[in-house]
């Protein structure tokens, strides 16, 4: 694809109470910019430069210092880390703090989230390979805990969220972004050395186990974690990328281009998930958003692909 629009996000970066858009290009290729929201329709956009480049095929915007701002999660010159603004002058260009060891870290990596993984209150960093711990104070550096949680190439956004409601926090992700499989990670121990023992629950195969899993589709390039329906347990909504790379790329590229969300529900005392079709003509992108549009208790299901854009409002039965 062309685009040099990737990625989306919005806040408000001005601190003006108005939603702004950041916009991530190509990884290779673009600079990264936002936009700032002028408050009506007579004005331009204002923009602002950000950084060179966003490293990585699934950065994300969230508060990872704790001080109730967004950072972007990504990695730069073969580090981990988040970009930030100075958030006295955020039109200025914005600055990486790197954290972990250094090593070669492929530009187009598949496999990046935060969340609490050690159930500690703070906010870690999740990539395939493993997780960066946040330590509890500044002057302390941020640990690399090495857990490959797919032995594949890795997947997209990484969520760690308590999946079976047993008080500690597991991690859900897709296994290869441009291939087959999702899967959660139960979390079943934290060890006195701070590392976690994990036990993976598949979700999702390839073709050859459709029958075992109820339904299978290749490019699982975007995912979102959120109680759908609003029964207190973690669903996942998630799509297939059509076209990544072209009509004639990767895995069965030109299959149906569908929209699941797995519903997360306790039988038998196991947690289970059970697809459910959303869309079987959309597909995803890079990025899929959740969030209740219509206000009615229910989320709703944003998505965008090389068919358009998307919104699916959700209704009980």
């Amino acid at each position: 694809s062309p685009s040099n629009s990737m990625f989306s996000f919005v806040h408000d970066f001005s601190g003006d109470g108005r939603p702004d858009i950041l916009v991530l290009g190509r990884v290779h290729m673009h600079e990264a910019f936002w936009y700032r929201n002028p408050g009506d329709g007579s004005q331009h956009w204002q923009k602002h430069y950000v950084f060179e480049r966003v490293k990585g095929e699934s950065p994300t915007l969230t508060d990872v210092t704790g001080d109730g701002r967004p950072e972007i999660v990504c990695h730069w010159q073969d580090r981990w880390g988040w970009l930030a603004p100075n958030w006295e002058k955020p039109h200025e260009p914005w600055q990486f703090h790197p954290i972990g060891p250094t090593r070669e870290w492929p530009q187009f990596y598949h496999g990046t989230g935060a969340g609490d993984v050690n159930d500690d209150g703070l906010t870690d960093i999740i990539i395939n390979e493993g997780w960066f711990q946040h330590p509890a104070d500044s002057q302390t550096k941020w640990r690399f805990h090495e857990q490959r949680y797919s032995p594949l190439r890795g997947g997209a956004q990484m969520y760690a969220a308590d999946i079976d409601l047993d008080g500690d926090n597991d991690v859900v992700t897709s296994l290869q972004g441009h291939e087959w499989g999702l899967a959660w990670f139960e979390q079943t121990a934290q060890n006195d050395d701070g590392t976690i023992a994990y036990t993976q629950h598949t979700i999702m195969g390839d073709r050859e186990q459709e029958a075992e899993f109820g339904v299978a589709f290749s490019q699982p390039h975007a995912l979102d974690v959120c109680d759908v329906d609003g029964d207190g347990r973690q669903d996942i909504v998630i799509g297939k990328r059509r076209w990544a790379h072209g009509p004639t790329g990767d895995v069965e590229p030109n299959a149906a281009p569908v929209v699941y969300w797995f519903h997360n529900q306790l039988i038998d005392g196991k947690t289970h998930f059970t697809p459910r079709l959303i869309d079987d003509n959309s597909g995803v992108g890079v990025q899929i958003a959740t969030a209740d549009l219509n206000q009615d208790g229910i989320k709703d299901v944003i998505t965008a692909s090389k068919l358009g854009t998307f919104v699916f409002l959700s209704k009980r039965n």
